[in-house]
């Protein structure tokens, strides 16, 4: 727990953070000419052109090389995450230079592309293996909720711009695809946990069966203390998470089964009003299939069921369920991927202190239909032509189109542009929230709430010149219309209403360095601007700045270098600049761990987050909990493995 006496350290300017960053690695580099095989770092063992061959499919319903995808897209691999220490899945995306994300309080994140950074972000769908994590209520994620055990994951894929012709509507700014392994490619068992000043929590696994057919079972406890308040004191921010799951895999000629659920229980420190409880289980299922003339078919469905009672805000009990069918098969030059599915939610919810949802009990049905060809129109030349119809219970049917071109010089490497139309489509925050929980009415959901809608051009630049080093870089256009905002409505309330337009544009880019058994070095930026501004109509001066508090710039570096055969040292800098409005200052965060292993499957790491800075805000205050501010802490973790 932290003191929240504390008073405030000096920030590390970036160039110091950097320098001294350098000076962590290049010590036990330099005195390390031949470093040894890392028992458990199998991953670092590849070469770029190796991690370039990896399929991601986050960017369009295909399967790409990396190498190949006509998309800004960047992968954070599971030996980065344990290299790091990474314990939840917001810190895991914090080592993806195309997000932006900030820690609101003890467990809650804001997490964006391009911009838009909110609490309440709703244009960044996520998925775990094919599954959207994103609510209905307002169209995000509830970051808190979503504790995928780190040994799980094979791969998270990192993609900014739009994929909603792919994907749908809430793929607005970017898809975030997080890939966990199948259990017919694991064996044994594993057991970890970890402890810092702020949290603590452990974890088991257990694989049963071969490599034809297996079960993987896991459980999981994670408690983080409250987080401590700017002027002093603590907040009551804490959260507590049990957690269980499986994954089943079989494979049986030609057809390839999976089955998978979780199950978790949380709750917050108590507070004023009654602590926030959560309740959720989901249940997923795949049947892939593939033909002897290449051609393959994925039927998928799942349940998803999550009560999550917070007295101050609503209590609201959500059920979903949905099934999808996707085909893809090669004819000549056209690489053809079509599907159809339906997502049906019920939803009830009551009110709690300070709002509403009006009326309490809603039936929801999505239905959508695409299709995508990948079109070769020549030896270096390839274009992608995709379209989606997305038909939802609010606006109707939305036409979601993309246009992607591919073009691969002589010298080597990737050259892309594209042009994508991406819609937010309405929300039960958009249309049904009322604040305060009984009339008068000052806030009101708009009826005639419509999608918002953005217009996105990019340009991208992909090579890999020499085979220790890759380099990526992407510029961006996003044109919106129809933004939420406000105007006068009957009775004197507030109603939401389409009311901002504008444009955001910027950069993005990162290069990576790797020697095989040795070392890596990767260091990434974003380059945002914003011109947004209120459509016609009635001045509401809080809506513009209601569409994310982001900052213009933020650039990263992380590092791992081999000390002899059973040490590794990795670190990892971040800096932050100013939010504009509210304001709060730039940050340097810099992350160091050291790790040894003394037999194949045994880990110990210790590590400090923060290490030059005792303090620091990241994002202006949320849900009344006052201004948090996070500070340096010293963390130590175990894994054995069996």
């Amino acid at each position: 727990m932290r003191n929240g006496s504390e008073k405030r350290g000096r920030r590390a300017s970036p160039a110091v953070a950097l320098l001294a960053m350098a000076g962590l690695l290049a010590a036990p580099g330099a005195a390390t000419a031949d470093t040894g095989r890392d028992a458990l770092d199998d991953l670092l063992e590849r070469s770029l052109e190796d991690l370039a061959d990896v399929e991601v499919t986050g960017g369009s319903r295909r399967a790409h090389r990396l190498e190949d995808s006509a998309a800004s897209v960047f992968v954070i691999h599971r030996d980065d995450l344990r290299r790091h220490g990474i314990r939840s899945l917001p810190e895991a995306l914090r080592l993806a230079p195309n997000l932006a994300v900030a820690r609101l309080h003890a467990s809650g994140y804001a997490v964006s592309a391009r911009g838009m950074k909110t609490e309440l972000g709703n244009k960044l769908l996520v998925l775990i293996d094919g599954r959207p994590v994103y609510t209905p209520l307002f169209g995000g994620v509830l970051w808190d909720m979503q504790a995928v055990p780190v040994e799980e994951i094979e791969r998270i894929e990192v993609v900014s711009g739009p994929g909603a012709a792919a994907w749908g509507a809430n793929a607005v700014n970017g898809v975030i695809n997080i890939v966990t392994r199948p259990a017919i490619e694991t064996a044994g068992g594993w057991a970890n946990a970890w402890a810092s000043g702020e949290e603590h929590g452990a974890g088991v696994g257990q694989v049963f069966g071969d490599d034809t057919a297996a079960l993987r079972i896991y459980a999981r406890h994670r408690r983080v203390d409250d987080g401590a308040a700017a002027g002093g004191g603590e907040l009551a921010d804490g959260w507590r998470q049990q957690q269980v799951g499986f994954r089943a895999d079989r494979v049986r000629g030609a057809d390839e089964f999976t089955l998978q659920g979780d199950a978790l229980r949380a709750e917050s420190s108590p507070r004023v009003f009654g602590a926030v409880e959560s309740r959720a289980w989901n249940l997923s299922a795949h049947w892939r299939h593939r033909r002897d003339d290449g051609s393959r078919w994925n039927l998928h469905g799942y349940l998803d069921v999550v009560d999550r009672d917070d007295p101050l805000v609503i209590r609201d009990r959500m059920r979903i369920a949905a099934l999808e069918f996707v085909h893809e098969s090669q004819r000549g030059a056209h690489r053809l991927t079509w599907g159809a599915g339906l997502r049906v939610a019920h939803d009830d919810s009551s009110p709690g202190l300070l709002a509403q949802l009006d009326p309490g009990h809603r039936t929801l049905r999505w239905a959508h239909a695409f299709v995508a060809d990948q079109i070769a129109l020549g030896p270096r030349l390839s274009l992608d032509l995709d379209l989606r119809l997305d038909h939802n219970p609010w606006t109707g049917t939305e036409v979601l189109p993309s246009l992607r071109l591919g073009w691969r010089p002589p010298e080597g490497g990737l050259v892309w542009a594209a042009l994508s139309r991406a819609v937010r489509a309405p929300s039960r925050f958009d249309r049904d929230f009322h604040f305060p929980a009984q009339p008068p009415y000052v806030i009101a959901g708009g009826a005639g709430f419509d999608s918002e809608v953005a217009i996105v051009s990019e340009l991208g630049w992909r090579r890999r010149p020499t085979d220790w080093l890759a380099l990526s870089l992407t510029v961006f256009h996003h044109r919106y219309e129809g933004l939420r905002g406000g105007e006068p409505g009957p009775g004197g309330a507030f109603v939401i209403a389409n009311r901002v337009e504008g444009a955001v544009w910027g950069a993005e880019g990162w290069a990576t360095v790797r020697l095989p058994r040795r070392w890596e070095l990767a260091a990434g930026f974003l380059e945002l601007r914003k011109d947004l501004r209120l459509m016609p109509g009635f001045p509401d001066p809080a809506a513009v700045r209601d569409q994310g508090n982001d900052p213009e710039t933020q650039w990263l570096l992380r590092a791992s270098v081999g000390v002899g055969e059973r040490q590794r040292l990795a670190a990892f800098a971040r800096y932050v600049g100013a939010l504009p409005d509210p304001h709060v200052p730039s940050y340097v965060q810099v992350d160091a761990r050291w790790s040894f292993v003394p037999g194949p499957r045994t880990e110990f790491g210790i590590g400090v987050r923060n290490l030059f800075d005792a303090r620091h805000a990241e994002h202006q205050p949320v849900g009344g909990l006052g201004t948090p501010e996070f500070g340096r802490t010293v963390f130590v973790d175990l894994r054995l493995g069996w």
